[in-house]
């Protein structure tokens, strides 16, 4: 190889490894030294229930009469009653 593609290659590598060895620095600061700081910054962020879950209502349907029925008496649940928090039932 020439001389020339030499020096540069070094000065590449050598570029690259200082960047590189700066992020670990910075990485380390950031995980070591202040993680704590940002374990609680990131604790304060979550959303907690204040107190009970609400349950939302029931919802019905008036039945169409059938023969022998008197007109629209009969509720039809429409809507099952479901307490539901974060996805789980």
């Amino acid at each position: 190889m020439p001389k020339n593609k030499l020096s540069r290659l070094r000065v590449l590598s050598l570029v690259f490894l200082l960047v590189g060895g700066i992020f670990a620095v910075k990485l380390f600061f950031l995980q070591l030294v202040n993680g704590e700081e940002y374990r609680a910054k990131a604790d304060g962020q979550y959303a907690k229930p204040r107190g009970e879950t609400f349950t939302r209502g029931t919802i019905y349907f008036t039945a169409r009469p059938t023969s022998g029925e008197s007109a629209g008496n009969r509720r039809v649940s429409a809507a099952a009653l479901k307490a539901v928090y974060g996805g789980r039932p």
